[in-house]
């Protein structure tokens, strides 16, 4: 796939976005802090899974039932290098790296079922797009700014299916916490012709969210 095409599917993705935005429900809001375990195969690089920090925030647009319709977006940022034609996480001490800027942003649908007044359990699948963007280049890092860029556009890398389980607990009225564990798949993998293990770039993200209910 030429980067242009993967160009526009982003872009459409976040026409889609904005839209859903507008038509927000405004039920509740959620703010999210999280871990986020990344795959990497590269073994001249950081060491497997990567671990990243979250934080982000989740917007309800539709509702009807035990059913939602949720987007949300998530912040986080490592080193990266590029090495062997390709970008990978990278040692903080390794020279010529990029500082990567990721930033996810969700679209899904979730069933919950309510096992008491207090506490629900759900599951949830939809679709993120995680868009990185080098940043701070460290030592040389700078002549590789093209190459890391592209990379992470061709073969439409930011395409992630997903799948969420989480557990709800109404703490006061209008308070709630979340429980998250969400799988991002890295299914680029099928198509990329790196020869990598498919897990590599996979992402296993717990999150706890601070729920807002209005």
């Amino acid at each position: 796939m030429k980067i242009n095409k993967c160009t526009s599917i982003l872009f459409v993705f976040l026409f889609l976005f904005a839209g859903a935005i507008g038509a927000w429900s405004q039920s509740y809001f959620s703010l999210n802090l999280g871990l986020i375990f990344l795959g990497n195969a590269e073994e001249d690089s950081a060491p497997n899974p990567v671990i990243l920090q979250g934080i982000g925030a989740t917007f309800p647009v539709y509702q009807i039932d035990a059913i939602t319709i949720e987007i949300g977006g998530l912040f986080y940022g490592t080193q990266y290098q590029w090495a062997n034609n390709r970008a990978s996480p990278a040692d903080i001490e390794r020279a010529d790296n990029f500082f990567v800027l990721s930033t996810q942003i969700d679209g899904r649908v979730t069933y919950e079922w309510r096992l008491s007044d207090q506490v629900g359990m759900g599951v949830g699948g939809g679709l993120s797009l995680v868009i990185r963007i080098p940043l701070f280049a460290y030592d040389n890092g700078e002549q590789y700014r093209s190459d890391m860029t592209s990379y992470f556009f061709e073969m439409a890398r930011f395409l992630y299916p997903r799948g969420d389980f989480f557990v709800d607990w109404a703490i006061v009225e209008g308070l709630g916490l979340r429980f998250s564990i969400q799988a991002l798949v890295p299914i680029y993998n099928l198509w990329s012709g790196e020869g990598v293990p498919f897990w590599d770039g996979g992402m296993i993200q717990g999150i706890v969210s601070l729920r807002f209910l209005l």
